[in-house]
């Protein structure tokens, strides 16, 4: 099974999505009731991707990333799902999973 996403926009519209998001939270002041603001918490998953959308790349090697797609579009890696598959299952086996 071949899993690729060559689509870059994928995150298209998340960075405007959640600078409305943080807008809003961040103009909401205290009422003339004297009652506080409603506060926002973005979950980690949403941090990531507006970590993403703005472009942040941490934790990607882009040299490695470069190397592993030649060796896949030269047919070096990725050609047998087998053994792909063999090579994952002996590796939890031995970790202990």
């Amino acid at each position: 099974m071949k899993i690729s996403n060559d689509r870059l926009d994928v995150l298209a519209g998340a960075e405007a999505l959640i600078e409305k998001t943080e807008k809003k939270a961040s103009g909401a002041g205290p009422s003339q009731t004297g009652q506080s603001a409603d506060s926002l918490t973005l979950s980690p998953e949403l941090r990531m991707l507006q970590s993403t959308a703005q472009g942040d790349s941490v934790g990607v090697r882009d040299e490695v990333v470069a190397r592993m797609r030649k060796l896949m579009l030269d047919g070096e890696i990725g050609a047998d799902a087998s053994a792909l598959a063999d090579a994952i299952i002996d590796s939890w086996l031995s970790d202990g999973h």
